[in-house]
């Protein structure tokens, strides 16, 4: 669902659990057009700043060597004044550290 008020846009997701990368053509040759996941998110996106909040799951996958092992938690993120803040919460196999936000630079490189 969208919603979109002057430059204001906001939006949910609910996508369920299905094998979404095989919808895509640069995926569909891939093993990893295979991993099955679902995300939920609720956000708004404006010219100087956006807020988008959501959950994220996904199944195991093996190929190769590569092990994407299964793995859900939540996110956040927000961005103001060109600087963007995305943090991972709750995951099961953490690959960040969720003590503390990645800190995004959204400014454009001359």
């Amino acid at each position: 669902a969208v919603d979109a008020v002057e430059e204001s846009y906001r939006f949910s997701i609910n996508l369920y659990s299905y094998k979404w990368l095989g919808l895509i053509p640069a995926f569909s040759a891939s093993p990893i057009k295979d991993l099955i996941f679902q995300m939920n998110a609720l956000g708004e996106l404006q010219n100087d700043q956006s807020i988008v909040r959501g959950s994220f799951d996904a199944n195991g996958l093996f190929f190769r060597s590569l092990l994407i092992k299964p793995n859900k938690g939540s996110f956040y993120y927000q961005s103001r004044n060109k600087i963007g803040i995305l943090q991972l919460s709750e995951f099961l196999h953490p690959f960040v550290d969720e003590e503390h936000p990645i800190q995004i630079n959204l400014q454009k490189n001359p």
